[in-house]
């Protein structure tokens, strides 16, 4: 059984994104790092998250398709707020992805951590965290919502612990 990340991963593949943007963390944003190189999915290290979000927005917009942006947990999905509103403003199809930390270690006292969804609430369309349970539909569903009119960023939040688990491949029709 293939991982979450590793789901994330092809569908991305299946997709036909070539590249993902931004400033990783610890856990899930490297994860599915490695999970992406592996189906020949190009990570481009920005110098900060908002010029990642930027430049993936641009990149949905002249292909046609979200781009995606990784951002550590805390303070890199606070520093992507600009670039994410950039993608907002602009109409900018975009998928941010937030490393989030696992689901135990959210109920310990807050170290770098913040609530994304109300961070990024302002200038998303929408809010979701992705579980092995519901990767595939929770893609699909962000992926479409980030496409639909007016066109714009969708964020997913994704726990440390939810990234490595076994998940099942949901296939879901993507309009290229």
């Amino acid at each position: 059984m293939a991982s979450t990340v590793e789901v994330i991963a092809a569908f991305l593949a299946d997709a036909g994104v070539r590249r993902i943007y931004g400033v990783p963390g610890a856990g899930s944003t490297l994860d599915l790092i490695e999970a992406c190189r592996r189906r020949q999915i190009e990570f481009l290290l920005t110098h900060h998250e908002a010029s990642g979000a930027i430049m993936a927005a641009t990149e949905g917009d002249l292909v046609d398709r979200p781009g995606l942006c990784l951002a550590a947990q805390g303070p890199g999905a606070a520093s992507a707020v600009t670039g994410v509103a950039h993608a907002f403003l602009d109409r900018g199809p975009l998928l941010i992805l937030t490393g989030r930390p696992s689901r135990r270690a959210a109920r310990l006292p807050p170290g770098q951590s913040l609530d994304h969804p109300r961070l990024l609430e302002a200038v998303t369309k929408a809010s979701e965290t992705v579980t092995a349970r519901r990767v595939g539909r929770v893609l699909a569903w962000a992926w479409e919502k980030a496409l639909a009119v007016p066109r714009g960023p969708v964020h997913l939040d994704l726990p440390a612990d939810e990234a490595i688990t076994g998940a099942r491949r949901h296939d879901h029709t993507i309009e290229r």
